[in-house]
């Protein structure tokens, strides 16, 4: 009975590693569900974070971030940040204003809540309303082009340990999170059942003895 009794505790160790390195993959990801698009409203803390930005530096450390500003249809302005290329905007080549015509799903402006109708008015700071087409260009693509591309971008989060923040770039919705942790619940639960039985009964509390049969 002792190489069972050695093979069980081994196994439950096994299942206690699972846990330890598989459960909080998800639930960090779980986060997910908190997620809201970074709509930037045009306040003096914002304005601060432009001018880091314009620099390649962050008030916060994660990075590289460019604020784009836009004008909405109704005529309110809207500052949003994104962290990696492209942005996935579309709009009519050498019309001035730069109008968005749509957007991307699976690109950045997507995720931070750019839509179609928006105009563009500026970019980390630098007024473009007025501009010729090529000037707005010129100073869009030239911030974007610091800017990590999506796979850069999601790799650095997962390496820092941002689990969140990577699988937000990887287009994970919170459907398929909850059916990760599910998931992972239903095989933690087997596992512990099924190595519990090969555990001699009488090293087991009463309790779950009972359960086991």
């Amino acid at each position: 009975r002792r190489p069972s009794a050695v093979f069980g505790a081994a196994a439950l160790v096994a299942v206690a590693a699972f846990c330890v390195l598989a459960r909080p993959l998800l639930s960090g990801a779980s986060a997910c569900w908190a997620f809201a698009p970074r709509i930037v409203p045009e306040q003096r803390a914002v304005r601060r974070r432009v001018v880091l930005a314009a620099t390649g530096d962050s008030a916060e450390g994660d990075g590289p971030s460019m604020v784009v500003g836009f004008r909405r249809p109704d005529g309110q302005s809207e500052l949003v940040s994104v962290s990696w290329r492209p942005m996935g905007l579309n709009f009519v080549p050498g019309v001035s204003p730069v109008v968005i015509t749509s957007v991307e799903e699976d690109c950045s402006a997507f995720g931070v809540g750019v839509k179609a109708g928006w105009t563009m008015t500026e970019v980390d700071g630098e007024d473009l309303r007025g501009a010729p087409f090529d000037r707005v260009m010129d100073v869009w693509r030239g911030r974007m082009g610091s800017l990590p591309d999506r796979q850069g971008y999601a790799a650095a989060k997962l390496g820092q340990g941002d689990i969140k923040e990577g699988l937000k770039v990887y287009g994970w919705s919170p459907a398929a999170i909850l059916a990760g942790e599910a998931f992972i619940l239903i095989v933690e639960v087997a596992l512990v059942y099924f190595l519990a039985k090969l555990i001699p009964s009488e090293l087991l509390p009463e309790p779950l003895r009972g359960f086991l049969g």
